[in-house]
């Protein structure tokens, strides 16, 4: 295959991964209700914006601004916004990011369903306190999943593929698509790689430059 072919196959197979990534959000999303917010803004550094579940119009967001399920949050260039929810979880993204509120469990439902929380683009770092009986917090994007009950993590979503860093705790990560099977388990400080149709790479130690410039870009005070 000529080096053009190769490139033609991967933006194809990029393209069709990203349709049914959202074909996959689907139903989550037809049975979300705005309800009451599940979470609010807890800092914001630069600009950020919010399109409200069947809108396509952004709103702007500043602090303690309420945020409900299925709202997809934008940050600005140079921006950073974090996200406290009503859980402890506290969600921070960077600049040109953008994070959807797919669903969220409710204690009402003894821990029958998951929160899933979508990284569309972007990087975004997740810090979920460990709790008896708490349901699983799901990271999904266009490649990955990544499952978690109390950890810390950062997910990049750039190009047509995934990477996560593990900062503390476990985190199981895998291709969000279920025919391609492989699951690897993420330790502090281990990293891995997500390829649209590809299962996750070995866990690999990131070198300080890279795990640097990932904790920084979502750094906030």
């Amino acid at each position: 295959m000529t080096a053009s072919a190769r490139a033609r196959h991967v933006g194809t197979a990029a393209l069709l991964a990203a349709l049914v990534f959202q074909l996959a959000l689907a139903p989550s999303l037809a049975r979300a209700q705005t309800g009451p917010p599940v979470a609010r803004v807890a800092a914001l550094e630069g600009t950020a914006a919010v399109e409200r579940f069947g809108s396509r119009q952004q709103s702007p967001l500043a602090v303690e601004a309420p945020v409900y399920r299925a709202d997809t949050i934008h940050t600005g260039a140079g921006s950073r916004l974090r996200i406290a929810f009503e859980d402890e979880t506290a969600v921070t993204l960077g600049e040109l990011a953008s994070l959807r509120i797919t669903q969220i469990a409710e204690s009402a439902q003894g821990g029958a369903q998951n929160s899933r929380l979508t990284v569309l683009a972007g990087t975004v770092r997740f810090r979920v306190r460990p709790a008896a009986g708490r349901a699983l917090v799901e990271t999904w994007t266009p490649t990955a999943v990544a499952a978690v009950r109390g950890t810390e993590y950062i997910v990049e979503v750039a190009g047509p593929g995934t990477a996560v860093l593990v900062i503390d705790g476990a985190v199981a990560v895998s291709n969000y698509r279920p025919d391609v099977r492989g699951t690897v388990v993420l330790r502090a400080g281990e990293g891995t790689s997500v390829a649209p149709d590809r299962p996750p790479q070995p866990p690999s130690r990131w070198g300080a430059a890279r795990r640097r410039a990932v904790e920084d870009a979502t750094r906030l005070p």
